[in-house]
């Protein structure tokens, strides 16, 4: 399993960055694997909802579906997906803190049984894509919400 994780710390109430996080139709806005969003649930990002997305996560494009595992307002995203021989399990954690909110991200991926004769040959290129990939995704996030929230105080 190849897992990267990130946090960044982000000017504004928890509260507005869930709000941002939780919004589906933001994500190529500011996820940096994200083209563009295919299927978007009416009911947002509730526990058990799908959506799917076209993307490039780590050095492969295609479309990937997305189940929400688990949704606890305003703290904690779940979601588990599958694109082609890979599954996705992305964690999303928010804390306030006093003057900001931190954002924390994990990825972990991992490769379909059929392609572990050459997993070990892929892994270290996922996980240096993915990686970077992270890294431009939480200073989008953060640049996006400053950008439009008011500071708490």
């Amino acid at each position: 399993m190849i897992q990267v994780e990130g946090s960044i710390e982000i000017g504004a109430r928890r509260q507005e960055v869930w709000g941002f996080i939780n919004d589906p139709k933001r994500f190529p806005e500011w996820v940096d694997s994200i083209i563009e969003m295919v299927d978007i649930p009416k009911g947002g990002l509730a526990n058990g909802n799908l959506f799917q997305e076209y993307g490039n996560p780590g050095p492969f494009k295609g479309y990937t579906l997305w189940r929400v595992v688990e949704s606890k307002s305003p703290s904690v995203q779940i979601h588990k997906g599958v694109q082609g021989v890979m599954l996705f399990i992305v964690e999303r954690h928010l804390k306030q803190k006093p003057h900001s909110t931190l954002l924390n991200q994990t990825i972990r991926m991992k490769f379909h049984t059929v392609m572990k004769p050459i997993e070990w040959i892929l892994a270290s290129k996922m996980r240096t894509n993915s990686q970077q990939q992270l890294d431009q995704t939480l200073i989008n996030a953060k640049t996006i919400i400053e950008a439009e929230s008011i500071p708490p105080r």
